[in-house]
């Protein structure tokens, strides 16, 4: 179990809830987390940079093994879309698609996807190959192109008023959205245009 307090990143034990390592490196708060493995996990920072935790099985400690540092500006969100790749959203617009190189067991950045205004601060995985990111009053929906392993931009939702700061996905065709607008929107998918528009 992790908990993310300033700087630091807090590794508890489920049974005796007790603090058995406290993991530093990052320079700034520590926003997001997302687990990689059941060995590795990755979080991101104010301090812009994304950094990959390990679990040494001789000392049964994590340990940073990589610190990723392609984005301009702090990272808000993370979030893993498969057993070898993972996205960043960042203050900087972008998101960035990040895939593990077997060969050298490391993170590298495979591809960035521009096109929201403002920052992107949170995910929802739809899919094995959609998956959706929240701005500021918008919502865009990415496709993976399984034959180039590229993410293309297939759809902006609008509609909220305010930030979009929470998503989920509630079952195949559907997922839902939280914003600052202080509602909540449900968004089907359309199986005849494969777009998804929202259910009133």
């Amino acid at each position: 179990l992790f908990f993310k307090q300033n700087a630091h990143l807090y590794f508890k034990n489920y049974q005796d809830t007790l603090n058995i390592q406290t993991l530093t490196g990052h320079t700034s708060t520590v926003n997001t987390l997302t687990a990689l493995s059941t060995t590795v996990f990755a979080s991101g920072s104010n301090d812009k940079t994304i950094k990959i935790w390990r679990l040494n099985p001789k000392t049964v400690t994590y340990i940073c093994t990589q610190t990723l540092t392609d984005h301009t500006d702090t990272v808000w969100t993370l979030t893993t879309l498969s057993p070898t790749t993972f996205a960043s959203g960042s203050h900087d617009n972008t998101i960035k698609i990040w895939h593990l190189n077997p060969l050298t067991a490391a993170y590298i950045h495979h591809q960035t996807l521009e096109g929201h205004t403002y920052a992107v601060r949170i995910f929802a995985s739809l899919s094995p190959t959609i998956f959706v990111s929240g701005s500021n009053k918008e919502i865009k929906i990415w496709h993976l192109k399984p034959e180039t392993a590229i993410y293309t931009h297939h759809q902006t939702l609008t509609g909220h008023t305010d930030w979009v700061r929470t998503l989920t996905a509630l079952n195949s065709t559907s997922f839902a959205s939280g914003s600052h607008d202080n509602t909540i929107k449900i968004w089907h998918l359309n199986p005849e245009t494969e777009t998804y528009t929202n259910h009133q």
